[in-house]
């Protein structure tokens, strides 16, 4: 189960990548994130966070800052097994944000029927169109 989304945003790749890898300031432009992502752990270029509140979750994200990428593997809560990629590429108009999400259910039925709420979530919370807000001001 996949969904991809895309957002062009008027700022150089550089900029835009630095807004989404500084993780710890998350809730002070995504709505969804109003409630602060606690770093558990950090080695190089990983980390290991958790999101208190209504919905909760643990992931493990990678910062790949030399390819411009993000991935965030979800390891607990109701969005366990759900991977999330952010790609930044540079083009004329500033920078292209794309953040895909995968799920693959351990059991088919529950699964399809827990895609279809988080896919909901994911459509409902446009975190492309709160990065591009933050950025572009």
């Amino acid at each position: 189960m996949y969904i991809e989304n895309s957002i062009v945003i008027k700022a150089n790749v550089d900029k835009v990548f630095e807004v989404m890898a500084d993780v710890e300031k998350w809730h002070e432009f995504m709505l969804h994130h109003k409630r602060k992502v606690k770093i558990l752990s950090r080695e190089q270029n990983k980390l290991l966070i958790e999101r208190d509140g209504i919905i909760k979750w643990k992931a493990s994200i990678i910062i790949d800052r030399k390819n411009k990428l993000m991935k965030a593997l979800h390891l607990a809560g109701v969005t366990k097994g759900l991977l999330a990629i952010w790609k930044f590429e540079e083009i004329p108009e500033g920078t292209k944000m794309t953040l895909s999400h995968t799920f693959i259910p351990k059991i088919p039925f529950f699964g399809r029927l827990k895609w279809l709420i988080i896919k909901k979530g994911i459509e409902r919370i446009n975190s492309l169109k709160a990065v591009k807000e933050k950025v572009e001001g």
